[in-house]
């Protein structure tokens, strides 16, 4: 799923990060790819690199040398047998010796890991998933009134990410819809505590204290802190929730509405409650210590966001994805192997293979017997102990457009039900989808469906707080709960970390453990976690990692 985007009024220049009149985007991917790279080279050096996401968006540019170099490392890669030109070619020459490899789980990142491997080596793994459709939180609602559709889960695309734009070019599903198309300037609304309030008093005291955030960073810090690298200053801030840490950094400690806006704010950026989350999750974001400033999230895929697992897995042979497919253990033998535990309709199974990925979000994992599993402790208490958010999405469709209407873009912050809202796409004038991302529970709620009665009517309430008039113009056979922590297969949103996380396993989470290796958002670079571009990721590095 994606998290919802920074204010833009954290950016000192939002549009340093958006495409200039004229440029294409291969040359915008590439620019980004140089700065992250140097961002990333002073803040995790011995992270793993960003060379893959930048020569594949050279590759995918309209220089021809560029594609040819790129071709030409694919194949070095492959053992000289596959490339991304040879793919089709691969299987029958590699046939004989390839190893058999499992991907467990068909969400983005299983699915990529498996469309690279296949690519680059011409071996075809075997993916299995316990559910009826491909795409694990990639999730598309269509049917909606004017042919529109909407997004249960990810929901849309950032300027910066480069992974999942040039995988989208890459197998056709290009040019991307610009959901900014008639975006309106009406700027956010805040209602905290009963009231609404002026953006710029409280956009300032953010920014002051998103400024001081930094500072503490670069004087104290001025790293990634993760598993293998920290200071004293950094276990203390990791040990402190972000509700303590507050108090005692912010310039305005006393100041209710900056708490509340705290609150309201950072449990759907992030997943978890200020009460939840480790301190350095406040610290990184607001430092922006990556200097992207605000996200834009402007772009979907042609077709809906679930298009892109949908494509992967016909870009497979025939047979490739094996749906119903519940794994229930992991075993590593002494000859190196690994044996698959796996269930489908009350029918087990054995099997048994040379490399395993896998991609499921860590709750999931941990219902999974691992007791012969390898793992070192390490990864296994990040496997018990990793949390996902608990981030519900609301999508209503509405039959004209009331805020834009009132002078409003749609975008507000509320300590309501509506908690952070959007209106999701500009394209089409009517009628309009509204987004609500919150993390209200929902008891006996149906993890995705129809929104409850009472679910619809408090939400249609809180909306109504925000533009009067508004649930006049409900359809009400389109009002959509995704409730993802009443999934048992996600069993959550996407991942943060609690207290002790950042400093005792982050970063841990893609170390391969003997012949298993790992995928999916959780396991990305941490400025890419929670967003479909960090699922790219993590599957690309899966990929090399099986075929090295």
């Amino acid at each position: 799923m994606a998290r919802t985007p920074r204010p833009p009024f954290l950016d000192p220049d939002p549009e340093r990060n958006l495409p200039r009149p004229g440029q294409d985007w291969p040359s915008l991917v590439e620019e980004r790819a140089q700065r992250l790279r140097g961002a990333q080279a002073r803040l995790a050096p011995n992270a793993e690199p960003l060379r893959w996401r930048h020569e594949l968006a050279q590759a995918l540019s309209s220089d021809p040398g560029h594609r040819r170099q790129f071709l030409a490392d694919a194949v070095r890669l492959a053992g000289g047998a596959a490339g991304l030109a040879l793919a089709s070619t691969a299987p029958a020459l590699r046939a004989a010796t390839a190893p058999r490899i499992a991907i467990v789980g068909a969400g983005l990142a299983g699915l990529t890991a498996a469309y690279r491997i296949h690519r680059l080596t011409g071996w075809v793994p075997t993916v299995f998933d316990a559910a009826e459709r491909v795409g694990g939180r990639v999730r598309t609602r269509r049917g909606l009134a004017g042919g529109h559709s909407s997004e249960a889960g990810a929901g849309a695309i950032d300027s910066r990410a480069q992974a999942v734009l040039a995988l989208a070019r890459e197998v056709g599903l290009w040019p991307m819809v610009d959901t900014w198309v008639r975006l309106p300037r009406g700027g956010y609304l805040y209602d905290f505590l009963g009231e609404f309030h002026q953006p710029a008093a409280l956009e300032r005291r953010v920014s002051e204290d998103g400024a001081a955030a930094y500072r503490l960073w670069k004087q104290g810090i001025g790293f990634l802190p993760q598993w293998d690298r920290s200071n004293a200053l950094t276990r203390r801030l990791d040990e402190m929730t972000v509700a303590e840490f507050l108090p005692q950094h912010s310039r305005y400690p006393d100041d209710p509405v900056l708490m509340a806006y705290q609150r309201a704010s950072m449990a759907p950026s992030y997943g978890g409650t200020i009460d939840q989350m480790s301190a350095l999750v406040y610290l990184l974001q607001y430092a922006d210590i990556w200097g992207r400033g605000a996200w834009n999230e402007r772009w979907m895929i042609p077709g809906g966001m679930d298009t892109l697992t949908s494509t992967l897995q016909d870009r497979l042979p025939p047979g490739t994805v094996r749906l119903g497919m519940h794994l229930k253990a992991v075993k590593q033998r002494p000859d190196g192997t690994v044996r698959l535990s796996l269930d489908a309709g009350g029918h087990s199974t054995d099997l048994r293979f040379d490399k395993v990925v896998i991609a499921l979000p860590p709750p999931v994992l941990n219902q999974i017997d691992l007791r012969q599993a390898g793992f070192d402790d390490r990864m296994m208490r990040m496997i018990r102990s990793q949390r996902l958010g608990g981030n519900s999405k609301l999508n209503f469709q509405f039959e004209r457009n009331v805020w834009a209407a009132q002078g409003r873009s749609g975008d507000a912050i509320s300590d309501t039900a509506t908690g952070w809202s959007w209106q999701e796409n500009f394209q089409a004038r009517a009628p309009v989808n509204h987004i609500c991302f919150n993390n209200l529970e929902y008891p006996g709620a149906p993890a995705h469906g129809q929104a409850p009665e009472a679910v619809r009517r408090d939400t249609l309430a809180a909306i109504d707080r925000l533009y009067p008039g508004a649930s006049r113009e409900v359809i009400a056979r389109h009002c959509y709960l995704d409730h993802w922590p009443a999934d048992p297969l996600a069993m959550g949103s996407y991942g943060y970390y609690s207290p002790g996380a950042f400093t005792d396993y982050g970063g841990y989470e893609q170390v391969a453990q003997g012949a298993v290796h790992f995928a999916g958002e959780h396991t990305a670079p941490y400025i890419d976690r929670g967003y479909m571009n960090g699922a790219v990721i993590s599957g690309e590095r899966a990929a090399r990692e099986i075929a090295a």
